[in-house]
């Protein structure tokens, strides 16, 4: 049996610019961090020629052409398993339409489990570029590359994407300014599963490039104040983020998160955005401590997220 743990992420600001574009005038560039919530992917041998694939639901197929989850069934395929396996996925919160990039995490935390199985050694790196290729190339998924490299790498990172497809990180701030970082940022599910890929796919990009490399230039200003830890101003930086994310299609809000939106604003929140392509999922607040009681009261029907920063991607917690 192997058991891998890989961590979901929450994405700062920068997202739909790791998108990568001929048209690109500048690097795409997301600041982004994993947190302690994982995604677990256990594999093990099975004693007869049927595979056993479990989730929110269970498959019993004899061939993996049968297996109905598309990660599982093209990652499988991917690294040429040819011996019926039981894979099973578990999650510590609701990630399926999350907006936290679970979908590149389960398929990075697959391959690393199916090397150990294998036998086979991949960098971090090769990890990502691969669980991209499966999600981007054979999926047709419309989405960006920080999903696998957060989960592939882990940590509170600066990506830059450039244009012929390689991809640099940097880890940014120290553990005093993620702590205090910490203590200014509330997270709160809003119930609503979403397809990012399809919110994705409704961008009209001929006419939206200047707008993604605005996201992208917004990134480095983010990054400037939230390493002087001036959170007021990475707060109105998200605002201003959240509002060009807005023009990109109708489907990234809608009035439930636009109200959402505004009674965070109204008890005093910096700034804020949904997580991910938008349009459901976990929303993001920028908010002194001080203002966090009274924002909890005021969303009192969201589920607020108790969550730490997580240092590590993806690796095998378990090989027997």
């Amino acid at each position: 049996m192997i058991i891998s743990k890989t961590p979901v992420r929450i994405s700062f600001i920068g997202g739909g610019s790791d998108i990568v574009r001929k048209s690109m005038k500048v690097p795409g560039r997301v600041i982004s961090t994993t947190i302690n919530k994982f995604i677990y992917v256990i594999i093990k041998k099975k004693f007869d020629n049927i595979f056993r694939i479990s989730y929110s639901k269970n498959e019993n197929v004899k061939n993996i052409n049968e297996i109905e989850h598309n990660h599982i069934r093209e990652t499988l395929k991917f690294k040429k398993i040819n011996e019926a396996l039981e894979v099973i996925t578990i999650a510590d919160i609701p990630t399926s339409g999350s907006g936290l990039g679970s979908s590149s995490a389960l398929t990075v935390g697959l391959i690393n489990a199916l090397n150990c199985y294998i036998g086979k050694k991949q960098t971090k790196y090769q990890v990502a570029k691969d669980a991209y290729y499966i999600e981007r190339n054979i999926l047709k998924k419309n989405i960006g590359y920080q999903d696998h490299f957060n989960a592939a790498y882990g940590g509170f990172r600066k990506y830059i994407f450039y244009k012929n497809n390689s991809i640099k990180n940097y880890k940014i701030l120290n553990s005093s300014k993620k702590k205090e970082l910490l203590k200014n940022i509330v997270v709160f599910y809003t119930g609503i599963n979403r397809s990012a890929d399809k919110i994705l796919n409704r961008i009209d990009k001929k006419n939206k490039n200047n707008l993604i490399d605005d996201l992208s230039k917004l990134s480095i200003k983010f990054e400037n104040n939230l390493k002087d830890m001036n959170l007021k101003l990475c707060g109105e930086i998200l605002d201003k983020s959240w509002s060009l994310k807005k023009q990109l299609s109708t489907n990234v809000s809608n009035n439930f998160i636009d109200t959402i939106y505004k009674k965070g604003k109204t008890v005093g929140a910096y700034g804020g955005k949904i997580l991910g392509a938008g349009g459901g999922g976990y929303f993001i607040f920028f908010c002194k401590k001080s203002k966090q009681l009274e924002l909890k009261k005021k969303l009192k029907n969201l589920i607020p997220i108790k969550f730490s920063f997580e240092e590590h991607g993806s690796k095998i917690i378990f090989n027997d």
